[in-house]
């Protein structure tokens, strides 16, 4: 052999190599991507009850995974990696919270430690996989991670190409909606993780199709960009099981509000957050943010002002504060009115109460703010009525709001009220109390801050009975509270900064729509 026929074999050996290597993830890539998989075990009487894989998708504790993974279950069990070639520890509890009815799919939030123990989405730092914006292609090679039945409790790892590609219509445009593998995949893969050579989520691992005959079998996912288009195309393809699951059925907005600057801290006003709307300074305003509000569907949100306090109301995305709605004076409003025994009267909406419909059309989970002040930045009190709430079986926790508590609150000295009013008879509200870390707020008697029945010992802290008082929404419906609704007055110097609050049911054994009431005074 000649040198030259020599370095030319060489050469095309090196190439070979590096093809091979340029068409496989590495074992640091797999380790990374892989403690971004999960283990889902479905509980029945805190027994389990089926098994799956999900991947979480959002630092924050949210898990995609398939809808028919946590059919049936009471509870989902986290399982997550510590050491790559260990079984997955138990480490954190989940709630359903979307499910989508034309696919497959569904989407988690974990909201419980191991323990049992509430964890806030902003107090997680989990390990997440990058979201992919493109299409996988016929002959790409792809990896799926799972735990399937046949790993025996292990993370399993194959690789292999789609093979083929079926297109449908998703929002009026024709993309794929389906893919098939000749990658392993076995009972228990279901709701995993595909991914690209890249490391980008390409799909989730759903089905396998097997012919008997001559045993073939070809694996089906699901592409996550049909999933995020058919989010896009419209909420009523969406079965929301949830947190804030109940549309108001309010409608959006009609008119264009004017547009606000974004609210600051309360450091950068002198008595609350800062925000300007319709070139009115705002300098007083308090905060109240829903966490984790799901997308496409609405809150309405109604502020009455008390003597002569003007209210003016912004509503947004937390973390997009320059891009939210707001509003002065709305005749939207009118029809909304409140009766409560502990400021003698009936308040009625005028023509300088504020109203906002708030819908928001991000695919994931997001913080949405609520700041009121007045026009002028008057001193007052004024009543914030929340509608679109509903307690349903596929809650966590409650659907959790934070009360920010600001130095124009704490200057007037006075309390601040939060209520929980059933709109349906059988749902029996209740209400707690957490810190940032989780922890509960402890009430004035020792006790956990928390209500069942206002007015009654099943509520820690000042309370009052609901009986008799009344709440007429934007609809022009009268709700009549009775005995089994709940209602705190807090001081708001004896509690943490933030303190959110969770409304669910007793025991969450009743399900149903409720309205929240807030009485808030500022300076």
């Amino acid at each position: 052999m000649t040198l030259r026929a020599l370095l030319l074999g060489i050469f095309l050996s090196m190439s070979l190599v590096g093809s091979l290597q340029a068409q496989s993830l590495s074992s640091e890539d797999i380790d990374r991507i892989a403690a971004s998989v999960v283990m889902i075990v479905g509980l029945q009487n805190g027994e389990p009850f089926s098994q799956g894989t999900g991947t979480i998708v959002d630092s924050r504790g949210i898990i995609y995974t398939n809808r028919h993974v946590i059919e049936g279950a009471e509870d989902l069990a986290i399982f997550m990696l510590e050491d790559i070639n260990e079984r997955p520890a138990l480490r954190y509890y989940a709630s359903e919270v979307a499910t989508f009815q034309d696919l497959d799919f569904s989407i988690l939030q974990i909201d419980r430690d191991a323990r049992g123990a509430i964890v806030l989405p902003t107090q997680l730092n989990l390990p997440a996989i990058t979201l992919t914006q493109r299409d996988a292609r016929r002959g790409e090679r792809i990896y799926t991670f799972g735990y399937p039945g046949t790993g025996d409790g292990y993370l399993v790892v194959t690789s292999g190409l789609i093979t083929t590609i079926q297109n449908g219509d998703i929002g009026g445009t024709r993309q794929p909606v389906w893919y098939q593998t000749d990658a392993e995949i076995s009972p228990g893969n279901s709701g995993g993780l595909a991914v690209s050579l890249e490391g980008e989520l390409i799909g989730i691992p759903t089905s396998v199709n097997a012919e008997d005959r001559t045993l073939g079998r070809l694996g089906g996912i699901l592409p996550f960009r049909a999933v995020q288009a058919l989010a896009e195309a419209g909420a009523n393809t969406i079965r929301v099981t949830g947190r804030g699951s109940a549309p108001s059925g309010g409608g959006t907005q009609q008119t264009t509000p004017p547009q606000p600057s974004g609210p600051q801290p309360t450091t950068g006003g002198p008595t609350g957050f800062v925000f300007t709307c319709d070139n009115v300074e705002v300098t007083n305003g308090v905060e109240i943010v829903v966490n984790q509000m799901r997308p496409g569907f609405t809150y309405v949100a109604t502020v009455i002002g008390l003597a002569n306090f003007d209210p003016v109301l912004y509503v947004g995305e937390t973390n997009r504060p320059d891009q939210g709605l707001c509003n002065d004076d709305s005749p939207d409003a009118a029809n909304v009115a409140v009766n409560l025994p502990i400021i003698s009267g009936t308040f009625q909406a005028n023509n300088r109460s504020s109203y906002l419909s708030f819908t928001h059309n991000n695919r994931d989970l997001t913080d949405i703010s609520f700041i009121i002040g007045s026009y002028g930045s008057t001193p007052g009190e004024f009543i914030l009525v929340l509608e679109g709430m509903a307690v349903t079986e596929g809650d966590g926790a409650g659907d959790p709001f934070s009360v920010y508590v600001t130095p124009g609150m704490l200057a007037t000295g006075d309390p601040f009220m939060v209520a929980m009013i059933g709109m349906e008879q059988q749902l029996d509200p209740y209400f707690f109390a957490v810190d940032n870390s989780g922890n509960n707020v402890i009430g004035p008697n020792g006790r956990p801050l928390a209500c069942d029945d206002g007015g009654t010992q099943y509520c820690s802290g000042d309370s009052f009975s609901m009986r008799g008082v009344q709440v007429r929404t934007a609809d022009g419906r009268l709700y009549n509270a009775d005995e089994y609704d709940a209602v705190l007055v807090i001081d708001p110097s004896t509690i943490p900064n933030p303190t959110t609050f969770f409304f669910s049911s007793v025991e969450r054994r009743t399900f149903g729509k409720y309205l929240l009431v807030f009485l808030f005074s500022t300076r």
